[in-house]
Formats: C-alpha cells, sequence, structure tokens
C-alpha cells in the first residue's frame, strides 16, 4: 500500500505566495500567504491527485490531474473518477474536462509556457493493479489539447503500440517550449516488472516523437535547463 504523500507542488510565477499541493491520496490544499495556512480545496475532484499545473499566464486557471480512483472498484459518474479537472477561479471551484477521454488514471498535466491553448497529458487505462491483467499492461498514452482543454488528441507518432508503460512526467525545454521530453516509468512500475525507464522527444509540440537511444532507469521526474 502507498502511504498518503504530497506528489506536486505548484506555484504562480505571477504570485509565488499562491502554492497548490496535489495530494496522493488526499487531494489538493492551497495557500495564498506563501504556506502560512492552507484551505482543502479538493471538492469535488477525484482525491487521488497526482499533480497540479498554473497556467503560466493566468494564474486563476488550474489543472488538476488524478489517478481516478474513486471510479474503481465501482464506476461513479463525473465528476468523480475522472482523470484531468480545471478550475477557473484559481482552485475554489472545480469541473472535469475529461468526460471524453476513456482513460482514467493520469499522472502528469502540463501547460505549454507560452501557448496555454496547449495542455499534455499523460495517461493510463486505469489505476496500476489493474495493469497485470492484459497484455498491453497499462496502456499508456500522451494526449494533446490544442483548445485549451476542449477537446484532446492521443499522440502516437513514434510510440509502441499499445504502450505498455506510464508517462510519468513531461518537460519543456525553457529556450524552445515546441521542445518537450517526457519520461516513463514511476511507481506505477512496479506492478509490471518494469525495470528500465526511457525519454522520448519531440520537437514540434507532439506532432513526432524519438526515444532517445539511452538506457535510464524507472524515472520519476525530469528538469531541463
Amino acid at each position: 500500500a502507498i502511504e498518503p504523500h504530497i506528489r506536486s507542488i505548484a506555484i504562480d510565477k505571477d504570485n509565488p505566495k499562491k502554492l497548490c499541493l496535489a495530494a496522493q491520496v488526499g487531494g489538493l490544499l492551497m495557500s495564498e500567504d506563501g504556506g502560512e495556512s492552507w484551505t482543502d480545496v479538493r471538492h469535488p475532484i477525484d482525491m487521488d491527485v497526482h499533480s497540479i499545473a498554473i497556467d503560466p499566464n493566468n494564474g486563476a486557471l488550474v489543472y488538476a490531474a488524478t489517478g481516478g480512483g474513486e471510479n474503481f472498484p465501482d464506476p461513479t459518474p463525473p465528476p468523480k473518477g475522472r482523470p484531468l479537472y480545471r478550475s477557473h477561479d484559481g482552485g475554489k471551484s472545480w469541473q472535469s474536462i475529461s468526460d471524453g477521454v476513456s482513460r482514467t488514471y493520469a499522472v502528469p498535466v502540463r501547460v505549454h509556457p507560452k501557448n496555454s491553448q496547449f495542455i499534455y497529458l499523460g495517461v493510463a487505462q486505469e489505476p496500476p493493479p489493474f495493469w497485470l491483467d492484459r497484455p498491453s499492461k497499462a496502456n499508456g498514452a500522451i494526449l494533446r489539447s490544442v483548445d485549451g482543454g476542449v477537446s484532446w488528441q492521443q499522440l502516437e507518432g513514434g510510440f509502441p503500440s499499445p504502450f505498455a508503460s506510464m508517462v510519468e512526467c513531461i518537460e519543456f525545454d525553457p529556450d524552445q517550449p515546441d521542445n518537450i521530453f517526457l519520461g516513463t516509468g514511476g511507481e506505477g512500475a512496479r506492478y509490471i516488472n518494469l525495470d528500465k525507464g526511457e525519454i522520448y522527444r519531440t520537437i514540434d509540440r507532439g506532432d513526432n516523437w524519438q526515444k532517445l537511444p539511452l538506457r535510464f532507469p524507472l524515472i520519476y521526474a525530469l528538469a531541463a535547463q
């Protein structure tokens, strides 16, 4: 079993005292005073929050990616049990923007630094314990929205099919943010006995990807500088 823990931290670049914490499994906490006080703002999103992203051009827009665990073992209708939620008011209220997404387990969500209409989401079919039950394992994917989360497209160029692993992290080149890196692995890998991670790179916002020809351990985070 995995004990509840802080999985992700997001800071509003225009208001550094605004902090968001993603808790797995525990919801979402927000501070407006640099961490002096905290407010539980998870309702009504799924409690298994894996990552948070604040729109770099609008601090009131916040995204929360979750494991969708409240959809198992008995399906729960939205808003619970979905992989991605958005807040228009800095976390005070939330809506699912992933009702049409077939995969229900998400880890990373990132917003393009220069064009916030582009949003990237790493997903798997459902929570990791279910991965052992099928040959496709995680049945992972990287999804992209080019319209601010209204619609989603699975990016397939350069990835294996099926994608047995999980996209665990997404990172932009700070100098050329159309160059994007993603890493595979994470804590779910132990369910399918993976012992190595992979890094994929795109130079065209995700239309085409190449796997770096190197061997990596399981990847939990990426940083580019």
